[in-house]
């Protein structure tokens, strides 16, 4: 054993010790109460490459490994000081090797007494803990890290034990859930769970107990200090011992609120576009850079006669081949320059109606991928044959106005030219010429006056200006004037009025309107019935409630037109077109103001020939 003498000849059991002593890497050693070294083991004098000699004799705070460390000194004279008042210190030093090493002991100081009690011996002893140390300022380094992490986090971070209740939360996760550390930890998480989401997030963390899952990530909602919810992405893991149990839980939350909000609105925009893109009246597509269809709206499909369906993966060519050689050049240039071309107009027959020309007016502008290459045209497409048929009907109708009006116009200057030069040489059969003048002169005032209140219900009608027609008029009384008027305007034709049915009642009419539909069908049965020929006027009571009128002519009746095409606007029939001049607007204008009346006008062949336009009115009633 150590003792405060050295014996020349230790006996076994001394000598077995101090090879015992020797073996070990723990510094030990034997010294005063001052701190004067008596003996030490072969560990320090190793690891310091010194003999006993060269320590044993010495103060222990006098060796030169920590004489440059003047701390050390201090830290080793006061566990020396502490030990002899019968503590047992324990001190870590830091010495410096000679190779350089920096070593830290862990240092204990012991006291031995005998007897009495009196401290006899102090026995220093130290454990080299360089590596332990470090990894402990390692350790200590990382969690401070982690702590500093964990509490400064932007998004939320906590710790959840097995039983659902918060153990460890950051600043992040109370400024998300709007509560204090305090007011958290403790409580269930499911608390601040949004109750349709609580099912759902237990079921998840019974998986990862379990082991069946080492994770998951759930976007679900809280509830809020103040009530509020807030919708959050989740990211739960389990910490396990060494033995892999569950130990707690680990979770990250982060506020997807305004994220969501904007994917709601973009989902919402979207839906709105497609919306549009699909129900808007002008057809939209997309080609790829083979003029294939990788999108169509359903108007555009409309047009061409086919399903959306029919069109996807199909070129222009498969799909309306007819317009194909004359578009799909003009699509190629827009892929190769990239220019976009606008206001196209393209004819054709479409496959779903051969037969039939269509017009459309088409933009193409080039589609452009992430890194601004070419990968399709997107075309925008409006049909417009329907409006290029009614220009071309207008032309008609501005040319035929012009004739309607020219002849009456050529009359009356020419009359109003005889009357003047008749005037001046004051003839002697001046009066029975003048009144043919002054008829002529009347007639051709009347006619111009007729177009103008037919273009002026045309106009109402396309303004959408109500129709008048709701007052108490009698046919009987309304009849024979306009049947005088007319027998005078076209004198060369017969015009007969049937007799009146007995106790004829007041037709829902308007005087103005009804004579402006007679003069009309009147002047309709001139212009193509038969030269100098016979009309006839009739009035009848199919029902109590319904008084017609017809006009029947001795023509050639309809020559197979469309009964109901005849009241079309600029509408004229080819074999009509041929017979007379005419505006087209006559018909449409006397249909407008029947049906202004709550009546029907209608038009067929007569039984003998001719035709018969008919005029159903209903009888007037006070209600």
């Amino acid at each position: 054993m150590l003792t405060g003498q050295r014996t020349a000849s230790p006996s076994t059991s001394e000598a077995d010790l101090r090879r015992v002593l020797d073996t070990l890497a723990t510094f030990v050693g034997l010294t005063t109460p001052d701190g004067t070294i008596l003996d030490v083991n072969e560990a320090p004098l190793r690891l310091l490459h010194l003999s006993r000699e060269d320590v044993v004799g010495r103060h222990i705070a006098q060796l030169e490994l920590w004489q440059d460390n003047p701390a050390a000194v201090a830290a080793l004279e006061s566990a020396l000081a502490r030990a002899v008042t019968g503590e047992t210190p324990r001190v870590d030093l830091t010495i410096i090797l000679p190779d350089g090493r920096r070593v830290v002991l862990d240092l204990h100081v012991a006291a031995l007494r005998d007897e009495a009690g009196r401290v006899t011996h102090l026995v220093p002893s130290a454990v080299d803990v360089t590596e332990r140390r470090s990894v402990e300022a390692d350790l200590r380094e990382r969690e401070e890290r982690f702590r500093a992490t964990f509490d400064v986090a932007a998004v939320g971070l906590a710790h959840v034990d097995l039983d659902g209740r918060w153990s460890r939360v950051n600043d992040g996760l109370c400024a998300i859930l709007g509560y204090s550390r305090d007011e958290l930890l403790g409580i269930p998480a499911t608390d601040v769970t949004h109750p349709d989401d609580v099912a759902v997030d237990l079921a998840l963390t019974t998986q990862l107990v379990d082991g069946s899952r080492d994770s998951y990530t759930l976007e679900k909602r809280y509830v809020r200090a103040d009530g509020s919810i807030v919708w959050a992405e989740l990211q739960a893991s389990v910490v396990r011992d060494a033995a892999g149990a569950a130990r707690y839980f680990v979770a990250a939350i982060r506020d997807v609120t305004q994220r969501r909000e904007a994917e709601f609105t973009i989902r919402r925009q979207l839906a709105e576009i497609e919306t549009i893109y699909r129900h808007t009246p002008i057809g939209l597509a997309v080609l790829d850079t083979n003029l294939r269809f990788v999108r169509i709206n359903e108007r555009l499909a409309e047009m061409n006669g086919l399903p959306v369906e029919a069109h996807i993966g199909r070129t222009i060519r498969e799909v309306v081949p007819a317009v194909a050689d004359e578009a799909e050049p003009a699509m190629r240039r827009v892929l190769q320059t990239g220019e976009p071309l606008v206001g196209i107009e393209i004819s054709g027959e479409t496959t779903a109606d051969p037969g039939n020309s269509r017009t459309w007016l088409e933009s193409w502008m080039p589609v452009r991928g992430r890194r601004d290459e070419i990968i399709g045209i997107s075309v925008t497409a409006e049909e417009i044959t329907e409006r290029r048929r009614i220009e071309q009907l207008r032309d008609t109708f501005i040319g035929m106005l012009s004739h309607e009006l020219r002849t009456p116009m050529t009359s009356l200057y020419a009359a109003s030219q005889l009357l003047r030069r008749r005037d001046s040489e004051a003839a002697t059969d001046a009066p029975g010429r003048d009144e043919d003048l002054v008829d002529e002169v009347v007639a051709g005032a009347e006619r111009l006056q007729r177009i103008v209140e037919n273009l002026l219900v045309l106009a109402r009608v396309e303004r959408g200006v109500a129709m008048p027609g709701a007052d108490p008029v009698l046919l009987q009384r309304v009849l024979p004037g306009v049947v005088k008027a007319e027998r005078r305007l076209w004198p060369e034709h017969r015009i007969e009025l049937a007799t009146f049915p007995p106790n004829l009642p007041p037709v829902r009419s308007d005087t103005d309107a009804l004579v402006q539909v007679i003069r009309n069908l009147v002047s309709n049965a001139v212009k193509y019935g038969r030269p100098q020929g016979r009309m006839v006027i009739d009035v009848d009571r199919p029902t109590q409630d319904i008084v017609c009128l017809s006009v029947a002519d001795d023509g050639p009746g309809l020559a197979g037109a469309d009964p109901d095409r005849l009241f079309d606007l600029y509408y004229r029939a080819a074999d009509a077109s041929r017979r007379a001049a005419g505006a087209g607007i006559g018909l449409f204008v006397s249909r407008a103001l029947v049906e202004g009346m709550g009546g029907t006008l209608t038009a067929s062949d007569g039984e003998d020939g001719g035709a018969v336009f008919r005029v159903c009115l209903p009888v007037f009633s006070e209600d």
